[in-house]
C-alpha cells in the first residue's frame, strides 16, 4: 500500500474530529471518539515504527508486524531496542496525536458555523453520506439557532426505557428443530430460553 506521510497525517487529524468537537462545544470528553482514538494511534505509531516517518528518529523500521497485540510496546517485541529508543518513540507518537489533535482544533474552530451545520444534519437525519456531506461543505446554508430546532429526547444509557427499547426490538429466535423434537417428546413447553 503506497500512502504518504501527508496523507497519513490528515488521516490521524480527521479521527480527531469528533473527541475535539465535544471538547469545544460540551467544553467536556466521553467515550464516544474511543475507536477513532486507538485508530489515529495506531497510525501514528505505524507512521514512527513501520514507515520512519520520524524526523527525529529518522528512517529506521522499528517494527514490522501490524497484528502484534498491543501491550503498552508491542513495537518491541525484540529484545534490540534500548529503553531511550522506547522512551523516543513513545514521544514521538505522542507528538504526532497532538501535532493532529491541534490541527483538528484549528479547522473546526475556524469552522464552527459549519460544525454546527453539521450536527444539526446528523440530529435531523442521523447519519450523512459523502456526497451529502460534501454537499453540505460547500452549501451556503447556515445553521438553525437553537430555539427552532427540534432535537429529539435523549434517553439515559441503562435507563428502564432503553433497556424495554432493547428487548421489544429484539425477534425472538425460534428454537433449534433437534430441542423442539426433545421437548415435545419429553412432554415439556416450548417455550424459548431468555437471555
Amino acid at each position: 500500500m503506497y500512502v504518504t506521510k501527508p496523507r497519513m497525517f490528515e488521516d490521524i487529524v480527521v479521527s480527531m474530529g469528533g473527541r475535539v468537537a465535544e471538547q469545544l462545544i460540551l467544553d467536556d470528553i466521553s467515550t464516544g471518539a474511543s475507536s477513532d482514538l486507538q485508530q489515529a494511534t495506531k497510525t501514528a505509531r505505524s507512521m514512527i515504527t513501520r514507515y520512519g516517518f520520524s524526523d527525529k528518529l529518522g528512517p529506521v523500521v522499528y517494527s514490522q508486524d501490524p497484528n502484534q497485540v498491543f501491550l503498552g510496546r508491542d513495537y518491541t517485541s525484540g529484545s534490540h531496542i534500548s529503553d531511550a529508543i522506547q522512551a523516543e518513540i513513545d514521544a514521538e507518537i505522542r507528538r504526532v496525536i497532538d501535532d493532529a489533535y491541534q490541527r483538528c482544533t484549528d479547522i473546526l474552530t475556524e469552522n464552527m458555523e459549519k460544525l454546527h451545520l453539521v450536527a444539526q444534519k446528523l440530529l435531523e437525519l442521523e447519519k450523512l453520506d459523502s456526497a451529502q456531506f460534501k454537499a453540505l461543505m460547500e452549501s451556503d446554508e447556515k445553521p438553525k439557532p437553537l430555539s427552532e430546532l427540534e432535537i429529539p429526547e435523549l434517553k439515559q444509557p441503562g435507563s428502564a426505557d432503553e433497556q424495554a427499547s432493547e428487548e421489544s426490538a429484539l425477534p425472538e429466535a425460534p428454537m433449534p428443530e433437534t430441542l423442539q423434537d426433545d421437548a415435545l417428546n419429553s412432554g415439556e413447553s416450548q417455550e424459548t430460553t431468555e437471555w
